[in-house]
């Protein structure tokens, strides 16, 4: 099998597509900063925006691995809107 990288998807309502150091702010304000949210998770509780930040841009750096395939989810209508 061919590793494709982390392709970008689209349905009518998702969009999984590659995280970018612009969706930190949202992301940590959605699941990352909530400590409920990450108990079961294999990450700790990011402590601020800057720690979501860092962890995209390894993410960045590493889609062009094998094997790495880390996606973000997106509401499609949100994503189209912009």
């Amino acid at each position: 099998m061919q590793h494709k990288g982390t392709v970008f998807l689209e349905t009518d309502r998702l969009i999984l597509r590659r995280f970018d150091t612009e969706d930190a702010y949202a992301a940590f304000n959605n699941c990352p900063s909530d400590t409920e949210a990450t108990e079961f998770l294999r990450c700790d509780t990011h402590k601020d925006v800057f720690e979501t930040e860092c962890i995209f841009k390894k993410f960045i750096k590493a889609y062009d691995k094998a094997g790495f395939n880390n996606k973000g989810i997106v509401d499609a209508y949100i994503f189209n809107f912009k």
